[in-house]
Protein backbone atom coordinates (compact mmCIF):
# COMPACT_ATOMS: atom_id res chain seq x y z
CA UNK A 1 0.00 0.00 0.00
CA UNK A 2 1.33 3.55 -0.93
CA UNK A 3 0.28 6.86 -0.08
CA UNK A 4 1.21 10.23 -2.22
CA UNK A 5 0.67 13.66 -1.64
CA UNK A 6 -1.66 15.68 -4.33
CA UNK A 7 -1.03 19.55 -2.78
CA UNK A 8 -1.58 21.88 -5.85
CA UNK A 9 -4.86 22.41 -7.67
CA UNK A 10 -4.34 20.96 -10.92
CA UNK A 11 -3.18 17.77 -9.34
CA UNK A 12 -6.24 17.44 -7.37
CA UNK A 13 -8.68 18.86 -10.41
CA UNK A 14 -6.87 15.53 -12.30
CA UNK A 15 -7.47 13.41 -9.39
CA UNK A 16 -11.25 13.12 -10.29
CA UNK A 17 -11.19 10.14 -12.95
CA UNK A 18 -9.24 8.18 -9.89
CA UNK A 19 -11.66 9.46 -7.44
CA UNK A 20 -14.84 8.09 -9.40
CA UNK A 21 -13.00 4.46 -9.64
CA UNK A 22 -12.66 5.06 -5.86
CA UNK A 23 -16.37 5.45 -5.79
CA UNK A 24 -17.07 2.85 -7.69
CA UNK A 25 -15.03 -0.02 -6.31
CA UNK A 26 -16.12 1.01 -3.12
CA UNK A 27 -19.60 1.78 -3.63
CA UNK A 28 -19.48 5.06 -2.20
CA UNK A 29 -22.05 7.19 -3.62
CA UNK A 30 -22.58 9.90 -0.63
CA UNK A 31 -21.66 13.52 -1.88
CA UNK A 32 -19.80 13.79 1.24
CA UNK A 33 -16.73 11.66 0.07
CA UNK A 34 -17.18 13.02 -3.88
CA UNK A 35 -14.80 15.18 -5.87
CA UNK A 36 -17.34 17.33 -6.55
CA UNK A 37 -17.77 18.11 -2.60
CA UNK A 38 -13.76 18.93 -2.39
CA UNK A 39 -13.42 20.79 -5.69
CA UNK A 40 -16.04 23.11 -3.21
CA UNK A 41 -13.66 22.69 0.07
CA UNK A 42 -10.33 23.20 -2.05
CA UNK A 43 -11.28 26.59 -3.45
CA UNK A 44 -13.00 27.64 -0.13
CA UNK A 45 -11.22 26.11 3.33
CA UNK A 46 -9.68 29.74 3.79
CA UNK A 47 -6.98 31.99 3.81
CA UNK A 48 -3.66 30.55 5.30
CA UNK A 49 -4.25 27.06 4.74
CA UNK A 50 -2.44 24.15 3.11
CA UNK A 51 -4.48 21.92 1.16
CA UNK A 52 -3.63 18.26 0.51
CA UNK A 53 -4.35 15.03 -0.01
CA UNK A 54 -3.27 11.89 0.87
CA UNK A 55 -3.80 9.32 -2.17
CA UNK A 56 -3.59 5.40 -1.32
CA UNK A 57 -3.39 2.98 -3.22
CA UNK A 58 -2.64 -0.76 -3.03
CA UNK A 59 -1.98 -3.08 -5.89
CA UNK A 60 -5.89 -2.89 -6.70
CA UNK A 61 -5.89 0.69 -7.58
CA UNK A 62 -7.10 3.69 -5.52
CA UNK A 63 -7.96 2.78 -1.92
CA UNK A 64 -8.80 5.82 -0.74
CA UNK A 65 -8.36 9.91 -0.45
CA UNK A 66 -8.08 11.80 2.42
CA UNK A 67 -8.56 15.54 1.76
CA UNK A 68 -6.41 17.83 4.75
CA UNK A 69 -5.56 21.12 5.77
CA UNK A 70 -2.51 22.05 7.18
CA UNK A 71 -2.63 25.83 9.00
CA UNK A 72 -0.48 27.54 11.88
CA UNK A 73 -2.27 28.89 14.70
CA UNK A 74 -2.08 29.16 18.63
CA UNK A 75 -3.65 27.02 21.40
CA UNK A 76 -3.85 28.42 24.62
CA UNK A 77 -1.25 30.73 23.80
CA UNK A 78 1.40 28.09 22.52
CA UNK A 79 1.96 28.04 18.49
CA UNK A 80 0.89 25.01 17.40
CA UNK A 81 0.77 23.42 13.47
CA UNK A 82 -2.39 21.50 12.41
CA UNK A 83 -3.38 19.17 10.47
CA UNK A 84 -7.45 18.76 10.36
CA UNK A 85 -9.68 17.19 7.80
CA UNK A 86 -10.92 19.37 4.72
CA UNK A 87 -14.66 19.85 5.10
CA UNK A 88 -17.32 22.74 3.99
CA UNK A 89 -19.78 24.58 6.06
CA UNK A 90 -23.13 22.26 7.57
CA UNK A 91 -22.08 18.44 7.36
CA UNK A 92 -20.95 17.59 11.07
CA UNK A 93 -20.11 13.90 10.67
CA UNK A 94 -17.20 12.90 9.05
CA UNK A 95 -17.25 10.85 6.22
CA UNK A 96 -14.19 9.26 4.74
CA UNK A 97 -13.49 8.10 1.13
CA UNK A 98 -12.07 4.51 1.64
CA UNK A 99 -13.02 2.09 -0.92
CA UNK A 100 -11.40 -1.22 0.93
CA UNK A 101 -9.33 -2.46 4.06
CA UNK A 102 -10.38 0.45 6.25
CA UNK A 103 -8.51 -0.90 9.16
CA UNK A 104 -5.03 -1.09 6.42
CA UNK A 105 -5.62 2.64 5.42
CA UNK A 106 -5.80 4.16 8.81
CA UNK A 107 -2.75 2.33 10.19
CA UNK A 108 -0.96 3.60 7.03
CA UNK A 109 -2.21 7.02 7.15
CA UNK A 110 -1.53 7.56 10.47
CA UNK A 111 2.10 6.10 10.20
CA UNK A 112 2.79 8.40 7.20
CA UNK A 113 1.85 11.40 8.97
CA UNK A 114 3.83 10.29 12.02
CA UNK A 115 6.68 10.26 9.89
CA UNK A 116 6.21 13.62 7.98
CA UNK A 117 7.43 15.65 11.59
CA UNK A 118 5.68 19.18 9.75
CA UNK A 119 3.12 19.19 12.57
CA UNK A 120 2.24 19.01 15.90
CA UNK A 121 -1.65 17.93 16.05
CA UNK A 122 -4.09 15.97 13.98
CA UNK A 123 -7.93 16.81 14.60
CA UNK A 124 -10.56 14.60 13.50
CA UNK A 125 -13.58 16.02 14.09
CA UNK A 126 -17.33 14.28 14.03
CA UNK A 127 -16.85 10.81 14.48
CA UNK A 128 -19.57 8.73 15.34
CA UNK A 129 -18.21 6.56 18.28
CA UNK A 130 -19.95 3.21 16.98
CA UNK A 131 -19.00 4.02 13.23
CA UNK A 132 -16.61 1.76 11.30
CA UNK A 133 -14.41 4.92 10.87
CA UNK A 134 -14.33 5.23 14.91
CA UNK A 135 -13.44 2.40 15.46
CA UNK A 136 -10.54 1.89 12.79
CA UNK A 137 -9.40 5.09 14.21
CA UNK A 138 -9.55 4.01 17.92
CA UNK A 139 -7.58 0.76 17.16
CA UNK A 140 -5.05 2.21 14.56
CA UNK A 141 -4.40 4.77 18.20
CA UNK A 142 -4.13 1.95 20.02
CA UNK A 143 -2.20 2.11 23.25
CA UNK A 144 0.13 5.23 22.34
CA UNK A 145 -0.21 8.13 24.91
CA UNK A 146 -0.14 11.02 22.59
CA UNK A 147 -4.24 11.19 21.72
CA UNK A 148 -7.28 12.19 23.29
CA UNK A 149 -11.09 12.69 22.50
CA UNK A 150 -10.95 16.26 22.85
CA UNK A 151 -14.95 17.54 22.22
CA UNK A 152 -18.24 16.01 22.08
CA UNK A 153 -21.43 17.30 19.69
CA UNK A 154 -25.17 16.41 19.01
CA UNK A 155 -26.29 15.76 15.89
CA UNK A 156 -29.70 15.36 15.77
CA UNK A 157 -32.28 13.84 13.15
CA UNK A 158 -35.91 13.10 12.15
CA UNK A 159 -36.78 9.69 11.17
CA UNK A 160 -39.72 9.68 8.90
CA UNK A 161 -41.79 7.07 10.26
CA UNK A 162 -45.63 7.27 10.92
CA UNK A 163 -48.14 9.46 10.47
CA UNK A 164 -47.34 13.44 10.07
CA UNK A 165 -50.16 14.08 12.33
CA UNK A 166 -48.85 12.30 15.36
CA UNK A 167 -45.66 13.99 14.74
CA UNK A 168 -46.59 17.18 14.91
CA UNK A 169 -49.51 16.06 17.83
CA UNK A 170 -46.04 15.45 19.58
CA UNK A 171 -44.86 19.16 19.47
CA UNK A 172 -47.41 21.37 21.39
CA UNK A 173 -44.92 24.30 20.97
CA UNK A 174 -45.75 23.45 16.79
CA UNK A 175 -49.59 23.66 17.04
CA UNK A 176 -49.89 27.83 16.75
CA UNK A 177 -47.34 28.19 14.07
CA UNK A 178 -49.24 25.80 12.15
CA UNK A 179 -52.72 26.73 12.51
CA UNK A 180 -51.42 30.80 11.64
CA UNK A 181 -49.30 29.84 8.90
CA UNK A 182 -52.10 27.54 7.02
CA UNK A 183 -54.43 30.47 7.17
CA UNK A 184 -52.21 32.70 6.01
CA UNK A 185 -50.80 30.22 2.95
CA UNK A 186 -54.59 29.64 1.96
CA UNK A 187 -55.40 33.56 2.10
CA UNK A 188 -52.05 33.42 -0.19
CA UNK A 189 -50.26 35.59 2.18
CA UNK A 190 -47.34 32.84 2.74
CA UNK A 191 -46.14 30.41 0.37
CA UNK A 192 -43.50 27.66 0.25
CA UNK A 193 -41.38 27.02 -2.66
CA UNK A 194 -39.04 23.76 -3.67
CA UNK A 195 -36.43 24.54 -5.75
CA UNK A 196 -33.91 21.18 -6.70
CA UNK A 197 -31.99 23.50 -9.12
CA UNK A 198 -30.51 26.96 -7.87
CA UNK A 199 -27.75 29.02 -10.24
CA UNK A 200 -25.97 30.57 -7.90
CA UNK A 201 -25.97 33.23 -10.76
CA UNK A 202 -29.49 34.11 -10.14
CA UNK A 203 -31.51 36.79 -7.55
CA UNK A 204 -32.90 33.99 -5.82
CA UNK A 205 -29.68 32.71 -4.58
CA UNK A 206 -28.52 35.84 -3.68
CA UNK A 207 -31.66 36.67 -1.72
CA UNK A 208 -31.80 33.10 0.02
CA UNK A 209 -27.72 33.73 0.95
CA UNK A 210 -28.36 37.37 1.85
CA UNK A 211 -30.70 36.18 5.05
CA UNK A 212 -28.88 35.89 8.34
CA UNK A 213 -28.87 32.73 9.61
CA UNK A 214 -29.46 33.34 13.18
CA UNK A 215 -31.69 35.33 15.12
CA UNK A 216 -30.78 39.26 15.19
CA UNK A 217 -28.19 40.99 14.06
CA UNK A 218 -25.56 38.14 12.82
CA UNK A 219 -21.80 37.86 12.14
CA UNK A 220 -22.82 34.70 9.80
CA UNK A 221 -25.13 37.23 7.54
CA UNK A 222 -24.10 37.52 4.42
CA UNK A 223 -23.05 40.98 4.99
CA UNK A 224 -20.14 40.04 7.15
CA UNK A 225 -19.39 36.01 6.00
CA UNK A 226 -15.84 35.14 5.06
CA UNK A 227 -15.64 35.56 0.99
CA UNK A 228 -14.38 32.18 0.90
CA UNK A 229 -17.79 30.06 2.76
CA UNK A 230 -19.83 32.22 0.11
CA UNK A 231 -17.93 31.14 -2.94
CA UNK A 232 -18.19 27.49 -1.50
CA UNK A 233 -21.86 28.08 -1.78
CA UNK A 234 -21.70 29.18 -5.33
CA UNK A 235 -19.85 26.47 -6.47
CA UNK A 236 -21.52 23.86 -4.23
CA UNK A 237 -25.10 24.63 -5.40
CA UNK A 238 -23.45 24.14 -9.11
CA UNK A 239 -22.39 20.98 -8.45
CA UNK A 240 -25.28 19.91 -6.24
CA UNK A 241 -27.49 21.06 -9.28
CA UNK A 242 -26.29 19.14 -11.62
CA UNK A 243 -25.78 15.96 -9.78
CA UNK A 244 -29.28 16.07 -8.77
CA UNK A 245 -28.60 16.29 -4.81
CA UNK A 246 -29.81 20.27 -4.26
CA UNK A 247 -32.52 20.80 -2.25
CA UNK A 248 -33.49 24.69 -1.73
CA UNK A 249 -36.96 25.62 0.24
CA UNK A 250 -37.78 28.71 1.04
CA UNK A 251 -40.94 30.55 2.77
CA UNK A 252 -42.53 34.04 0.73
CA UNK A 253 -44.28 36.32 2.70
CA UNK A 254 -46.46 38.59 0.51
CA UNK A 255 -44.30 37.79 -1.95
CA UNK A 256 -40.43 37.96 -0.34
CA UNK A 257 -38.27 35.23 0.90
CA UNK A 258 -37.98 35.81 4.54
CA UNK A 259 -36.76 31.85 5.30
CA UNK A 260 -34.88 29.51 3.73
CA UNK A 261 -33.00 26.04 4.06
CA UNK A 262 -30.30 24.47 1.99
CA UNK A 263 -30.26 20.85 1.56
CA UNK A 264 -28.12 17.58 0.02
CA UNK A 265 -30.28 15.03 -0.62
CA UNK A 266 -28.72 11.71 -0.87
CA UNK A 267 -31.13 8.62 -1.63
CA UNK A 268 -33.85 8.76 1.23
CA UNK A 269 -31.93 11.17 3.54
CA UNK A 270 -31.79 14.77 3.57
CA UNK A 271 -29.06 16.81 5.30
CA UNK A 272 -29.36 20.65 6.14
CA UNK A 273 -26.35 22.48 5.23
CA UNK A 274 -28.26 25.99 5.85
CA UNK A 275 -31.03 27.42 7.42
CA UNK A 276 -31.49 31.41 7.24
CA UNK A 277 -34.09 33.71 8.15
CA UNK A 278 -34.99 37.32 8.94
CA UNK A 279 -34.92 38.00 12.60
CA UNK A 280 -38.40 39.18 12.84
CA UNK A 281 -40.21 36.42 11.17
CA UNK A 282 -42.17 34.55 13.31
CA UNK A 283 -43.36 32.43 11.02
CA UNK A 284 -39.54 30.38 10.18
CA UNK A 285 -41.13 27.18 11.94
CA UNK A 286 -43.84 27.14 9.31
CA UNK A 287 -41.42 26.62 6.87
CA UNK A 288 -39.72 23.49 8.49
CA UNK A 289 -42.89 21.72 9.16
CA UNK A 290 -44.05 22.21 5.45
CA UNK A 291 -40.94 20.77 4.39
CA UNK A 292 -41.30 17.55 7.34
CA UNK A 293 -45.19 17.46 6.09
CA UNK A 294 -43.63 16.72 2.41
CA UNK A 295 -41.23 13.72 3.84
CA UNK A 296 -44.05 12.18 5.92
CA UNK A 297 -46.67 12.23 3.12
CA UNK A 298 -44.32 11.42 0.27
CA UNK A 299 -42.75 8.57 1.49
CA UNK A 300 -39.44 9.23 -0.37
CA UNK A 301 -37.64 10.65 2.37
CA UNK A 302 -36.96 8.38 5.67
CA UNK A 303 -34.08 10.53 7.67
CA UNK A 304 -33.81 14.04 7.96
CA UNK A 305 -30.53 15.68 9.31
CA UNK A 306 -30.59 18.87 11.17
CA UNK A 307 -26.77 19.07 12.08
CA UNK A 308 -24.55 19.73 15.06
CA UNK A 309 -25.96 21.37 18.59
CA UNK A 310 -27.27 21.64 21.68
CA UNK A 311 -29.68 23.65 21.41
CA UNK A 312 -33.52 24.05 21.79
CA UNK A 313 -34.13 24.58 18.37
CA UNK A 314 -31.80 21.25 17.29
CA UNK A 315 -33.48 18.76 20.00
CA UNK A 316 -36.78 19.98 19.45
CA UNK A 317 -37.63 18.98 16.31
CA UNK A 318 -35.29 15.80 16.30
CA UNK A 319 -36.60 12.07 17.04
CA UNK A 320 -33.37 11.30 18.21
CA UNK A 321 -29.80 11.96 18.70
CA UNK A 322 -26.03 10.49 18.01
CA UNK A 323 -23.22 12.03 19.49
CA UNK A 324 -19.86 13.25 17.48
CA UNK A 325 -16.07 13.02 19.02
CA UNK A 326 -13.09 15.20 18.10
CA UNK A 327 -10.13 13.08 18.16
CA UNK A 328 -6.80 15.04 18.85
CA UNK A 329 -3.66 13.35 17.91
CA UNK A 330 -0.30 15.03 18.44
CA UNK A 331 3.01 14.37 17.56
CA UNK A 332 5.49 11.96 19.00
CA UNK A 333 8.16 14.85 19.24
CA UNK A 334 9.29 17.03 22.57
CA UNK A 335 7.02 19.95 21.40
CA UNK A 336 3.95 17.63 20.59
CA UNK A 337 4.14 16.06 24.21
CA UNK A 338 4.29 19.05 25.23
CA UNK A 339 1.24 20.20 23.74
CA UNK A 340 0.06 16.88 25.01
CA UNK A 341 0.58 17.41 28.86
CA UNK A 342 -0.77 21.58 28.54
CA UNK A 343 -3.81 20.16 26.61
CA UNK A 344 -4.65 17.22 29.02
CA UNK A 345 -3.68 17.87 32.19
CA UNK A 346 -2.67 21.48 32.88
CA UNK A 347 -5.45 23.06 31.15
CA UNK A 348 -8.06 20.93 32.44
CA UNK A 349 -6.65 21.56 35.93
CA UNK A 350 -6.08 25.23 35.27
CA UNK A 351 -10.19 25.29 34.66
CA UNK A 352 -11.52 23.42 37.62
CA UNK A 353 -9.32 25.71 39.98
CA UNK A 354 -10.83 28.52 38.45
CA UNK A 355 -14.08 26.67 39.28
CA UNK A 356 -13.60 26.31 42.79
CA UNK A 357 -12.59 30.11 42.96
CA UNK A 358 -15.78 31.00 41.32
CA UNK A 359 -17.70 28.26 43.88
CA UNK A 360 -15.78 29.93 46.71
Amino acid sequence: MKIRIVSSLPEFDRLAPLWARLMNDGRLSSPFVSHDWFACCWRTVGPNRQRLVLVVEDGDGPAAMMPLVRWRTSLNRLPVTIISLMDGPGHPVAEFAVARNRQEVTDRVLAFLSAQRDWDLLVVPGLIPSSPAAHAMIEALGDRPLWSVAAQDIAGHVTVAGPWQQYARERRWLAPALTEGIQLERAGTLHVEEHAQLNPDTELFNEVMHLPVAAGPSPDSMVNTPPETYRFFRRMCRHASANDWLRLWVLRHEGRITAAELQLRHGATVYVLRTAHEPAMQFAPFLRASILRSFFEGNKVHRYELGAGAGDDLLRWSTATRETMTVRVYADTTYGRLLHKVQTQLVPLARRYTGWRKAG
